[in-house]
Order: C-alpha cells, then structure tokens, then sequence
C-alpha cells in the first residue's frame, strides 16, 4: 500500500487558484487574533475547498477520457485479430 499524502496537502501541487487562496489564508494569519479574522480564515478554506474539488473533478474527467481512449483502441485491435483488418472506403472519392 502506498503512502500518499492527498494532493490537496502538498503545496507543490496545488492549482494556482488554490495556492492563491493558501497565500491569502497565511496572510489574514499574520494580521493577528480576532474572531472576525478567523471567520475569514474558515470562509478562505471552504473557498479552497470548493476550488480544490473542481480541481479534482476535471483531473478525473481527464483520466477517464484517456482510459475510454484506451478502451477504445483495444476493442478495435481485438476486432481486428478476429476479424482481420477492414478495408474502409471513401465514398464520393474521385
């Protein structure tokens, strides 16, 4: 089993959006203590993360397009061993 940190966590790897959001969060930090501060700090990070899960959302869109493509390339090889390989024509051609 790997040992993964989740994405989300590691700074490296955050969308631009989301390190933008991050940024903003260390800053209101540095202002000092105050309960206004921390409700800020509680609506930044539900801000990052709504972003972070769009982030995910099209990152899984991404990889489920490229499995379908594989998916598809397969099928059409294991047509083609059991079929032999078809003769597409163009129609219309001169």
């Amino acid at each position: 089993m790997k040992n993964e940190f989740s994405r989300r966590v590691q700074l490296d790897k955050l969308a631009p959006a989301e390190k933008a959001i991050y940024d903003a969060i260390q800053e209101v930090e540095k202002v000092g203590a105050d309960v206004k501060l921390t409700e800020s700090i509680i609506l930044l990070l539900k801000a990052k993360d709504l972003v972070s899960d769009y982030v995910d959302i099209q990152s899984l869109k991404e990889e489920v397009s490229h499995l379908m493509v594989l998916v598809e390339n397969k099928n059409a090889y294991i047509d083609t061993l059991e079929n032999g390989p078809s003769l597409k024509t163009n129609e219309g051609c001169i």
